[in-house]
């Protein structure tokens, strides 16, 4: 039986069970209670037992000669049998006038310690789960009465109240906290848009003392802590005295006038004053503060306009300037306008010409309207009929007449945009190619609630688009002709140039005989415009391999520096002949990674071939390298006369020449354009830098590292 009491118990206290301590307000309350029912029922003993995890608690007990079984403090185990525990379990009253008269409890725990009588009942939170018993013991037989019982239920009346009373305290308690935190972090959030703010924000009280300030006070006042601010009368901070210094009495202070006032000001035509003395031109509002109906102070938001000042005092000194120069303009303006309505009736003329249509769909009652051009294109009479999107739908070729109605649908129910080209079938039996663009109008929240569009007659301009598409054609196999051309050109004189430098060097060796010194001048002539015309096709048949998409550089490990020395060992005769001093500087060790190094060789002899042509007899071109990071650059600098702004666009531009090198009479302009081609294909960067009448460095860099280990790189 006592099992069974102890499982109902527990099942009664289920999960919401709350074990809260009471005060002692509350147990000093509860104990006068237990007194009182112990001595008007003639008891034993009254008891308040809660129930603590798995015990039950003896948390008050009447005085008087104490009992063993219940002194406060004292706990047993749920499932000892209890007469208590009947009462968790069945949530209602029990009383048992005689425990030895009652088989169920005559060997239970109560009746073992000499209770022989036992009237009790539960006692419960104000979300109904169990808090414990309320229980009268008597170690006599007692049969309770009526009264008895009703008294029992009067206390357990008044200590349910004090339950509920405690459970909205503990509410109260727990809301207060939120609140609390809540107004942390929206103070926290106001102090961080505060201080976020531009503009100095401060609050003064009605005295003018200040209650806040932001950060960006401190700032603009030149104060470096708020306490230096804060309780401080801000009128003799920082409003004290006009510009010119004359004092400002407190009672001509527009912001304490605003302020005493609950007035809203605005002021941009006064000075504040920092807290080093100085002052500036400020922009301020006064908004007045309230608790309530009570005016407590005011919110001063202000911005240091001195940039502003200064702008428009320029502004106005400009103005001075234009007034006389907007007077003379006024007779020009006044002929132009003529001109200007003229330009609008061309401009409506020229909207006509393009065949633009306009309508408007009004969603509410689905009416439609159309422009005067729109009926034109739909080959529609205004007189003869009315918009509606039927009638527009008859007019679009079949094909495209179901996909535009499904369109139209879409856009009313925002599904999606509008934006398509389709066909018109008019009664002529002739098509028109049709662009519509269409959107939707919001008017009233986010609810639209009508659609407007256009539709353009694109016929003409399809038309030119497919002739476009076609000269583009033509074009392009005009440029794989001339690149065959450029390409057969170049072979077709490299065979007879290959003949004379053998000749003239057959001839400088004097293998025919020897030369007299006029003679190898000839001869030398000879081979100088052999090279220049060899350079020359070697740059047009590179041109022709980079656009035809064929050109290829064949990549290998080999050392820079070498490569380098090389090219400028060999123009060492050219430098020479053009009394120019070519020198190097390169770093002893040598610089190995993967590059074509053919091609920088013509890199490098382009660069400094242009440095001596444009450098002046008793110049200098000075060739040099460093390391920059993952990357080698190198540098050819002259001191020539540089190269002028409006020149820099034409650089590494395709047949593109400077002024002085069309003075010079030599060249392709390709040399810089391939060499930025070759360059940016080994994953390099080219440029120069120049200052016309100083002379120019032009530079490049490659990557010590390259990405693939395909030693081929294809241009084009």
């Amino acid at each position: 039986m006592a099992d069974q009491v102890t499982m109902g118990a527990s099942r009664a206290l289920g999960e919401g069970y709350h074990k809260h301590e009471v005060p002692a307000l509350y147990l000093k309350k509860w104990q006068k209670t237990v007194d009182v029912a112990a001595q008007a029922c003639g008891a034993s003993a009254a008891l308040i037992r809660r129930v603590w995890s798995d015990r039950l608690e003896v948390l008050v007990s009447s005085s008087g000669e104490a009992l063993p079984c219940c002194p406060p403090g004292k706990t047993t185990a749920l499932g000892a049998g209890l007469f208590c525990e009947r009462v968790l379990a069945t949530r209602s009253p029990l009383m048992v006038a005689d425990a030895l008269e009652a088989p169920e409890w005559r060997e239970g725990p109560d009746a073992n310690q000499g209770m022989l009588s036992y009237l009790g009942v539960p006692l419960l939170w104000p979300d109904k789960t169990v808090f414990g018993t309320l229980c009268l013991l008597s170690t006599q037989p007692l049969a309770f009465t009526t009264a008895n019982q009703d008294l029992l239920d009067q206390l357990k009346e008044v200590i349910e109240g004090d339950f509920r009373i405690l459970h909205y305290s503990r509410e109260l308690d727990r809301r207060k906290a939120i609140l609390e935190e809540q107004v942390a972090e929206r103070t926290a959030s106001l102090r961080l848009i505060l201080d976020s703010a531009a503009e100095a924000i401060y609050g003064i009280d009605l005295d003018g003392r200040c209650t806040f300030c932001n950060q960006a006070s401190l700032r603009i006042l030149g104060y470096a802590d708020a306490q230096e601010l804060l309780g401080k009368d801000m009128h003799a901070l920082v409003h004290h005295s006009r510009a010119d210094g004359q004092p400002i009495p407190l009672e001509e202070c527009r912001i304490i006038r605003a302020v005493r006032r609950g007035d809203e000001i605005h002021v941009d035509d006064e000075v504040l004053w920092r807290k080093d003395g100085t002052s500036f031109p400020a922009e301020y509002w006064s908004y007045p503060q309230r608790k309530g109906d009570r005016l407590v102070g005011a919110v001063i938001t202000c911005l240091d306009i001195t940039e502003r000042k200064r702008a428009e005092q320029e502004i106005r000194r400009l103005n001075a300037g234009l007034e006389e120069r907007v007077r003379e303009r006024t007779a020009q303006l006044s002929a132009l306008n003529q001109v200007l309505n003229e330009s609008e009736l061309r401009l409506k003329q020229a909207q006509q010409i393009g065949r633009v249509g306009s309508w408007e769909w009004v969603l509410a009652d689905e009416t439609i309207c159309w422009s005067d051009e729109l009926y034109e294109l739909l080959g529609l009479s205004p007189e003869a009929a009315k918009p509606s999107l039927s009638l527009f739908l008859e007019r679009v070729h079949p094909e495209d007449r179901e996909r535009l109605r499904q369109r139209m649908e879409d856009l009313r129910l925002g599904k999606a945009a509008f934006d398509e080209h389709y066909r018109l079938l008019l009664p002529d039996g002739s098509i028109r190619l049709m662009h519509g663009v269409s959107e939707r109008v919001f008017e009233q929240g986010d609810r639209p609630v009508r659609v407007i569009g256009i539709a353009q007659d694109i016929t003409e301009q399809k038309r030119l688009e497919q002739q476009l598409r076609e000269q583009f054609e033509q074009l392009m196999e005009l440029d794989r002709l001339k690149s065959n051309f450029v390409n057969s050109v170049t072979h077709e004189l490299r065979t007879p140039l290959t003949s004379i430098r053998g000749y003239s060097e057959f001839l400088a060796d004097e293998l025919g005989g020897s030369l007299t010194p006029l003679q190898r001048s000839y001869v030398t002539e000879i081979e100088r415009g052999a090279l220049r015309l060899e350079l020359l096709l070697d740059d047009l048949l590179d041109f022709a391999r980079i656009e035809a998409g064929t050109f290829r550089l064949m990549c290998q490990e080999a050392d820079f520096y070498s490569k380098v020395d090389e090219i400028v060992e060999s123009l060492q005769p050219l430098a020479l002949q053009a009394q120019v001093r070519l020198e190097r500087i390169l770093p002893p060790e040598p610089l190995l990674f993967s590059m074509d190094a053919r091609r920088i060789g013509q890199v490098l002899l382009n660069l400094i071939n242009n440095a001596l042509k444009f450098t002046p007899p008793g110049g200098r071109v000075q060739v040099r390298t460093r390391i920059e990071g993952e990357a080698v650059r190198c540098e050819v600098e002259d001191t020539g006369e540089g190269i002028a702004p409006e020149d820099f666009p034409k650089l590494f531009t395709r047949f593109g020449q400077l002024p002085a090198g069309l003075k010079k009479g030599s060249g392709t302009g390709l040399g810089l354009s391939i060499s930025k081609a070759l360059i940016e294909a080994h994953g390099g960067s080219i440029g120069v830098e120049s200052t016309f009448g100083q002379g120019s460095v032009f530079w490049f860099t490659l990557p010590l590292t390259r990405a693939a280990d395909d030693p081929g790189v294809q241009l084009g």
